[in-house]
């Protein structure tokens, strides 16, 4: 038997148990779920997707505006053409372009300040 360090015990067993001879436990009475249970888990059904989707749209709306910049960039934008006209002059100028519709409103660009200095 090889030596054992000082202060060491050897190794305690229990008594040798044979599972196979324990009594089985008998199975517990079936238990209904909580009164709400199956009502609540049908109200999670219907309003997943909607939350599903809200969550969706939530997610991009605050990246719509770079969106639609991107999508509506040629009717946001023009190339330049020339010197730049009186407001009433284009007003006039849409009015001959397309007759069958009214102008409404028009909103004319911010002037550009220039930092002093």
């Amino acid at each position: 038997m090889p030596a054992r360090p000082p202060g060491s015990h050897p190794r305690k067993r229990g008594p040798v148990v044979d599972h196979r001879s324990r009594p089985r436990r008998t199975a517990r009475p079936h238990r209904p779920p909580l009164p709400g249970a199956r009502l609540h888990f049908y109200a999670g059904l219907l309003v997943g997707p909607f939350l599903l989707i809200a969550a969706l749209t939530g997610g991009l709306y605050p990246v719509a505006p770079s969106i639609e910049s991107r999508m509506y960039r040629d009717q946001l934008h023009t190339a330049n053409r020339g010197p730049a006209l009186p407001l009433a002059d284009q007003v006039r100028a849409a009015q001959d372009a397309r007759p069958d519709l009214v102008v409404s409103v028009v909103r004319p660009a911010e002037r550009r300040r220039t930092p002093p200095g």
